[in-house]
């Protein structure tokens, strides 16, 4: 993978490629566009509304304005791109997130929507639209390595999860019946599970990655460390297979081969769910337990509520 350096030089190349390309040779001497500065902020005028082109600040939490120099504040255009922004307010205003760059490869953790705001919502420092039907972005830097969309997503918007480096074990629950463009790209995901077997997916829906500017990228390129779960003769299988990602059936493990003396015993326990398996998506039927996975185990099996231990600071280091 790129670094973020190497990244910023490549986009900026591309956009200047794009921007040189799509002008009539006669206009390339004079294509400057009216951006305004105010305060932490470049914007663009479009309809008397603004539209945010970049954030020029150094605040890890960032409120957008809900107006700026007397114009309203409607549209995110590139405006968080390669920022070290790790929070982000966004205004009831808001009614357009221009393009897949608002929030590009930059260090945001959490979005946060004013609950005034009629298009858009968030949950859990996620981006949804109002009716939350739709996953549109999960914050690329976002903390936790695993992720369970809601039941109410029906749809996973085009580069949802791009470049999230810390999401290792994502579900999709069945109401999801489409998955967008490039909605995994460069992500580090491992273990992928698609429960709804007749998901749209869409063909460019890849865990490729910025190294992908090759013939052989869909080979060379995929995440050879992910693991796709779903259903024998699902989309998801022929997803796998088109990624060169290994594929395996929801309620089994790569690593627990048909035949085995436990086979049985992780199926039923996996079935009813008291034992998951590890983030990367295997079962370890050889690794040792640990004290906090048994304890674990016991609460799943007893039905326990944990809801009420989550985010508590352990009082025991070595204990989460």
């Amino acid at each position: 993978m790129k670094t973020r350096t190497a990244k910023r030089m490549l986009f900026g190349v591309l956009a200047l490629i794009m921007i040189i390309t799509s002008l009539p040779l006669a206009g390339v001497a004079s294509f400057a566009y009216p951006y305004y500065t105010s305060g932490d902020w470049e914007y663009e005028l479009s309809g008397g509304n603004a539209i945010l082109r970049l954030y020029l600040g150094d605040s890890k939490t960032v409120s957008v304005p809900s107006t700026i120099d007397g114009h309203t504040v409607t549209t995110l255009c590139q405006t968080f791109l390669f920022s070290d922004v790790e929070k982000v307010i966004l205004p009831a205003t808001l009614t357009d997130i221009g393009d897949e760059y608002a929030f590009y490869d930059s260090s945001v953790k959490h979005i946060e929507v004013n609950s005034n705001n009629k298009v858009y919502s968030s949950a859990n420092g996620v981006l949804f639209n109002k009716s939350k039907t739709e996953l549109i972005v999960y914050p690329c830097c976002k903390e936790g390595t695993s992720y369970t969309v809601p039941a109410s997503v029906t749809t996973i918007g085009d580069y949802a999860f791009q470049y999230c480096g810390n999401l290792k074990k994502l579900i999709l629950q069945k109401n999801v019946k489409k998955i967008g463009i490039y909605a995994f790209f460069d992500c580090s995901i491992e273990n992928l599970t698609i429960m709804n077997p007749n998901a749209i997916i869409d063909e460019y829906c890849c865990f490729g990655s910025m190294n992908s500017f090759n013939d052989d990228d869909d080979v060379e390129y995929a995440n050879r460390n992910a693991i796709i779960f779903g259903y024998k003769g699902s989309t998801a299988e022929k997803f796998a297979n088109n990624e060169g990602i290994l594929f395996c059936e929801i309620g089994e493990f790569p690593d627990v081969a048909k035949g085995s003396w436990y086979y049985d015993a992780v199926k039923y326990v996996s079935k009813k769910g008291y034992i998951t398996g590890y983030q990367n998506g295997r079962f370890g039927p050889s690794e040792n337990i640990r004290r906090q996975d048994f304890v674990s185990i016991l609460a799943r099996i007893a039905g326990a509520d944990l809801s009420q231990y989550q985010n508590v600071k352990p009082k025991l280091s070595d204990v989460k």
